[in-house]
């Protein structure tokens, strides 16, 4: 920690006044954007959302980190955010949180719901565990075989415990 503060006493003894104002006011990049904003929360990461589509993926990684920094219900706004721009890991992501209550209490029916987006978009992580949950009937009316279609569905696409899952499921059947 200490050496963290003397290298910082250092850069503002050496760093030009001028250097400082733009810090704190924010400098526009040649794409826009404002070098250093001073507004870190999801709403920033919101607006960037809107003005850098293409991104999506690298500014919602940011969500994880406000989840991780115990931040979970800005976290969980965010996430929303970008699944509902389609990003299938967020959908996942938010499966998880309300899978295991990080949020608030455990919602197994609400996990399924982001779980079942994500299959929908082709995710095959996503298409594998929902599977799995209409098998097990976690947070949904217990359907066997549509489990085991989407289990496929994600096999065909390569997902590895999808594949393990079938394997032994035919060495069951085979007995």
């Amino acid at each position: 920690m200490m050496k963290i503060l003397n290298y910082v006493m250092v850069l503002m003894i050496f760093m030009p006044l001028h250097s400082g104002a733009q810090f704190l006011d924010g400098e526009i990049d040649e794409y826009g954007g404002v070098l250093n904003p001073t507004d870190f929360s999801w709403h920033y990461y919101q607006e960037q959302m809107d003005r850098f589509p293409q991104r999506i993926g690298t500014i919602c990684y940011n969500a994880y980190l406000l989840d991780k920094g115990g931040l979970h219900s800005d976290s969980e706004k965010f996430f929303i955010q970008c699944a509902q721009r389609g990003s299938t890991s967020a959908m996942i992501y938010l499966a998880l949180l309300y899978e295991q209550g990080t949020i608030r209490e455990p919602q197994p029916a609400l996990s399924t719901q982001w779980l079942a987006k994500a299959a929908d978009a082709g995710n095959p992580i996503a298409q594998y565990h929902y599977g799995m949950a209409l098998i097990n009937g976690v947070g949904i009316t217990e359907q066997p075989q549509a489990g085991i279609q989407w289990i496929a569905r994600a096999a065909k696409q390569g997902e590895a415990l999808a594949i393990k899952h079938l394997a032994n499921a035919r060495c069951l059947n085979c007995q």
